[in-house]
């Protein structure tokens, strides 16, 4: 537990610019009104992929109200 204390106020990347190195092809997915996963970092991350592909959908808790859709979109991405 002690060393969970101090991990909200780590980054994962102090950078994010040397992500446009990345060559991969990515699928940025954000839902409007996700407070844990806010729309600004999904565009942000696309913004600095050179091949991201960003969809955000209109609410939260796609899983539950969009799966169909959620699951053609990853599914024709990794067809790809």
């Amino acid at each position: 537990a002690p060393g969970l204390a101090g991990l909200p106020e780590q980054v994962a990347l102090p950078d994010a610019a040397v992500l446009s190195a990345v060559t991969a092809p990515a699928l940025v997915i954000a839902c409007a009104g996700d407070d844990l996963h806010p729309v600004e970092v999904a565009e942000q991350l696309a913004a600095v992929l050179p091949q991201a592909t960003l969809h955000v959908y209109d609410r939260p808790n796609v899983l539950w109200t969009e799966r169909a859709d959620l699951r053609e979109r990853i599914s024709a991405f990794l067809n790809e």
